[in-house]
């Protein structure tokens, strides 16, 4: 999808959720086609399939894969196993996931051509534009490449970054995937994540640069994320979702 056709907003559900979560996204599910956004939820991996059994038109990811195929890696997903249950897309390199497995940027990008290899879309996770550039394969297909913005003291904590902090960064990191890819940078979605919520999730979206929003508690339950998808999408949806007639 190139940038800007639509915005997306992007559902982390980190250790969350159930089937009984998903199930309270079907009505969603069956009203995403008339908004003007693009709509992804990000469950546990033991719930990937099942999300993809009941939903059609939210996408559905990973929340990270394993940069190895296979393997004795006790706990780890391999990005064919997350496709194989139903994943377009994976997260890679969230700030929580760095936080607990510690990898190198060569570690992210083993998995970065791990999960292209296997068929998955990557959303890469970064703080800055170093990060970025370390990280980032040269060789990556920008087609199947967004990248999300996390400042690290963001995430999980109370406001997210101030608006003209967002636009800056994510002006750097055009500038900085310009350097790989020249012009064809400008199809790579940026998002926004860290403490995105209802109040907020309107003006990031409408900030320059910003192409969609990860969201983490926002996610869950259906009813929180029905409502920062109404915030978002108010000023050019025909109806809120929560006010959409069944």
């Amino acid at each position: 999808m190139p940038r800007r056709a639509v915005p997306r907003i992007v559902a982390n559900w980190k250790m969350r959720g159930s089937t009984a979560a998903i199930d309270a996204l079907v009505d969603m599910d069956r009203r995403a086609v008339t908004l003007p956004v693009a709509l992804a939820i990000c469950p546990p991996a033991t719930l990937i399939a099942a999300a993809r059994a009941r939903l059609a038109a939210i996408a559905i990811g990973a929340q990270d894969v394993h940069g190895a195929p296979d393997g004795p890696f006790t706990g780890a997903i391999s990005a064919g196993l997350a496709a194989e249950a139903g994943a377009t897309f994976t997260i890679i390199g969230h700030v929580e996931s760095r936080a607990r497995t510690h990898p190198t940027p060569a570690d992210l990008a083993a998995q970065i051509r791990t999960a292209l290899s296997a068929g998955l879309d990557v959303l890469l996770c970064v703080g800055d534009v170093a990060d970025l550039l370390a990280c980032l394969p040269a060789d990556t297909a920008f087609r199947r490449l967004s990248i999300a913005y996390e400042p690290p003291w963001a995430i999980g904590g109370a406001d997210a970054a101030p608006i003209a902090t967002i636009s800056a960064m994510h002006d750097a990191l055009r500038t900085a995937l310009a350097t790989l890819w020249g012009d064809a940078a400008d199809d790579v979605p940026i998002l926004y994540g860290g403490a995105v919520d209802a109040g907020g999730a309107a003006a990031i979206l409408a900030a320059p640069q910003v192409d969609g929003v990860l969201i983490g508690r926002a996610s869950l339950p259906a009813a929180t994320f029905a409502a920062l998808v109404d915030a978002a999408t108010v000023s050019a949806a025909p109806l809120p979702l929560t006010e959409l007639p069944a």
